[in-house]
């Protein structure tokens, strides 16, 4: 054989050698990957949801195997452990059940200070058929607060405005209702709504309710998205933006009726005509010769001759006498006559 054709049969030979040996730890390396890699334990899943202060029952659970490294600290591993014990919240389904989530055995729940989160309070809110949603909202419900309040300058307030101030707040009671029937629960006329918050969000609900008036408005439950708002203005809504300056109110004056008619037209009108004066006419008698006399207003004015009639002045007055006239008879007062030129 050559020298050349042997050193090409060598190569070949190692490459059939090196590619042996790594699929040979290809092949082993998948087995240990197929073997479990720890121990198992037998863990208590929910088989359905269990709700807040549910009483865990055996056909809500299962028995199956769990991996001993992703086991959660205090997994219920006995049937025995789960006998008369409610849950603390909502377990999911697939979930272990852990002793943490149960109440302790031979509580009923009535103690209702034992549901309160650990560092969390309970702050209520007075509602109706409106901020309340018409009854809709349950125990264990997902809800967003928002405030509305009106421009009270004395207060800070310096806009009628409404502002979502809290989101994604779990409702822990509806009035005295904090548990939810797995049932499904019939809807309430609530009067107060009872949400779990923290310490600074509980100081927010309460200034809100005695600033403004509170609305509550339903989300879902696995919606944890907070969305960005900046709130609502009367301007806003009739598509201004507040950087618009205010327009005058277009408002048509309607007429006055009325009293209120009477005093506008009086302050409109001109100072009325005056009434026509009174005139008349008197005929009066004065010796022989009458005499027309006119009227106005009763003053007297020129007097004036009726027609036909004598001139006013033509006929001298009873009692005057011509001044050259001379008489014999004796003087009205019975005295001795005047004695003659």
């Amino acid at each position: 054989m050559r020298p050349k054709s042997l050193m090409l049969l060598i190569v070949a030979l190692g490459c059939g050698l090196v590619a042996a040996v790594g699929i040979n730890q290809m092949m082993a390396a998948r087995d240990v990957t197929a073997a479990p890699t720890g121990e198992t334990v037998p863990v208590f899943l929910a088989k359905e949801p269990i709700n807040l202060g549910d009483t865990v029952k055996p056909d809500m659970v299962k028995l199956e195997e769990f991996p001993t490294d992703k086991l959660p600290p205090g997994a219920v591993t006995s049937l025995e452990d789960l006998k008369g014990r409610r849950a603390r919240q909502k377990i999911l389904p697939g979930m272990p059940i852990v002793d943490a989530w149960l109440l302790g055995k031979g509580e009923s729940g009535d103690d209702v200070t034992t549901l309160v989160p650990k560092g969390y309070r309970i702050a209520p809110v007075r509602v109706d058929a409106v901020s309340g949603v018409a009854g809709l909202i349950k125990p264990g419900d997902r809800v967003d607060v928002l405030v509305h309040v009106r421009e009270n300058p004395s207060m800070g307030i310096n806009k009628t405005s409404t502002q979502t101030f809290l989101q994604n707040v779990k409702v822990f009671a509806v009035d005295d209702i904090f548990r939810r029937d797995s049932d499904g629960q019939t809807s309430v006329a609530a009067k107060t709504i009872s949400l779990v918050v923290t310490p600074g969000q509980a100081e927010l609900v309460t200034l809100a309710t005695e600033m403004g008036t509170v609305r509550l408005v339903m989300r879902n439950s696995d919606d944890e998205l907070v969305a960005d708002t900046s709130g609502a203005t009367p301007r806003q809504l009739f598509g201004l933006s507040d950087d618009t300056p205010p327009m005058e109110p277009n408002i048509e004056k309607e007429p006055s009726s009325g009293l209120m008619n009477l005093i506008e037209s009086q302050r409109t009108q001109a100072d009325p005509p005056a009434p026509p004066k009174d005139h008349w006419k008197m005929l009066v008698f004065d010796g022989a010769a009458p005499r027309q006399v006119e009227f106005e207003d009763g003053v007297p004015l020129d007097m004036v001759a009726p027609t036909g009639g004598i001139p006013a002045g033509s006929v001298p007055a009873p009692d005057t006498q011509p001044a050259d006239s001379s008489s014999d008879s004796p003087p009205a007062d019975g005295g001795e006559p005047a004695p003659g030129p």
